[in-house]
C-alpha cells in the first residue's frame, strides 16, 4: 500500500507546542499504576515486561512517539530519574516524511533510544493498527542507529484526555495537545514497568 493507507492514514502539517502547565507531575499523579502484558511481537525490537520487572540499563535521553492516524505526539525522558515531559505535536503527512521527520528529531535531540505506542486490542491482541506500528518500527530501526522499542499505549490517550480536562483546557485546545502528553504517558510506562532488547 501507499503512503498513509494501512490503518493510519496521514495528512497536512504543522505542530503545535505545548503550554506549561501541561507538566510532568501533573502526569505522574494521575497516572493509574497497573501492570501490563508483555509484548512478544514479531520483529519488535523489544519486549515489555510485567509490573515489578528490573529496568534495562538505557542509555538517556530517550524519545517517545505516540503515532495517532493524523498526529505524531513527541515526549523526552532525560533521565530514569526525571519525569518524562511532553514536547509537541506534528500533523502527519505521508509515511515517507513521516519516517523522516522521525529521523531528524533522533538527530535534534540526539537521543540514545525511540519509544513507540504499541496500539493493541484491549484483550492484548495485535490489530491492523498494531501490525502497521510494527512495520512503521522497523522502517523507523532501518534509518536510525539506536534502539527503537513498542510499548503498550492501551488507554494512555484516556489518561491524557483526563489530565486535559484536569487542567481545564476546552476541547480544540485538548485535541492540539492530547497525543504529546499520551506520548510522555507511553515513555513513564515503559520506565516503571522496565523492558529488555529482543530481536532486530
Amino acid at each position: 500500500m501507499g503512503d498513509g493507507e494501512e490503518g493510519l492514514p496521514g495528512r497536512g502539517a504543522d505542530a503545535a507546542r505545548l503550554p506549561s502547565q501541561v507538566c510532568a507531575g501533573t502526569i505522574y499523579t494521575m497516572r493509574q499504576r497497573e501492570p501490563y502484558d508483555r509484548i512478544q511481537a514479531e520483529g519488535d525490537d523489544c519486549a515489555v515486561t510485567p509490573g515489578g520487572a528490573e529496568v534495562a540499563p538505557w542509555s538517556f535521553p530517550l524519545l517517545g512517539l505516540d503515532v495517532s492516524p493524523s498526529m505524531i505526539g513527541l515526549a523526552l525522558a532525560e533521565s530514569a530519574a526525571a519525569l518524562p515531559q511532553p514536547l509537541f505535536t506534528y500533523t502527519r503527512v505521508t509515511r515517507s516524511q513521516d519516517l523522516a521527520q522521525c529521523v531528524a528529531w533522533v538527530q535534534r535531540y540526539q537521543v540514545q533510544g525511540v519509544v513507540l505506542g504499541l496500539p493493541l486490542n484491549m484483550d492484548g491482541s495485535a490489530g491492523a493498527r498494531a501490525q502497521w506500528m510494527q512495520r512503521f518500527r522497523r522502517e523507523l530501526h532501518a534509518r536510525i542507529p539506536i534502539p527503537v522499542l513498542l510499548q503498550d499505549e492501551r488507554l494512555s490517550t484516556v489518561e491524557a484526555e483526563e489530565i486535559l480536562i484536569a487542567q481545564g483546557l476546552g476541547r480544540e485546545a485538548r485535541a492540539a495537545r492530547i497525543d504529546a502528553v499520551a506520548a510522555a504517558l507511553i515513555l513513564e510506562r515503559f520506565l516503571q514497568i522496565g523492558a529488555r532488547p529482543g530481536g532486530s
